[in-house]
């Protein structure tokens, strides 16, 4: 089974998001309390109520979800066909698609890694960890 799209509105740090076309594998990566854990709370969720049922999958929602900040290096090693950035934009995270933005677009066809293009501030908004 596969999560093809998610629609969130006015969850947690979220106001609005709709993301589509899901790939396999996806990276999300931002500034501290830019919504990363929040987002992966909402897979996680889903995972638990398709595996269980929902009424367990809430149940397990006392807890807290904690990810680390990605470094440039793994996302340089990951080979990720899609990678998302979060910024905080007037109190409310933004989710941003690499693909979609066509300077980084550009850059990645001209053969630049993403984890480069992180390093040097193209994901607007976003900074890796130093």
């Amino acid at each position: 089974m596969k999560i093809e799209s998610i629609h969130l509105k006015n969850y947690k740090s979220f106001r609005s998001l709709e993301l589509d076309d899901l790939p396999s594998v996806a990276l999300f990566v931002g500034a501290n309390g830019s919504g990363k854990s929040t987002l992966l709370e909402v897979f996680g969720f889903l995972r638990d109520s398709l595996k269980n049922y929902v009424r367990q999958a809430l149940q397990k929602r006392g807890g807290q979800v904690f990810i680390s900040t990605h470094s440039t290096d793994l996302l340089n090693n990951a080979e990720l066909n899609e990678v998302y950035w979060m910024i905080k934009k007037n109190g409310f995270t933004q989710v941003l698609r690499a693909q979609d933005d066509e300077m980084i677009s550009s850059l990645v066809r001209e053969g630049n890694q993403l984890g480069y293009l992180w390093k040097q501030v193209y994901f607007t908004g976003s900074h890796p960890a130093k």
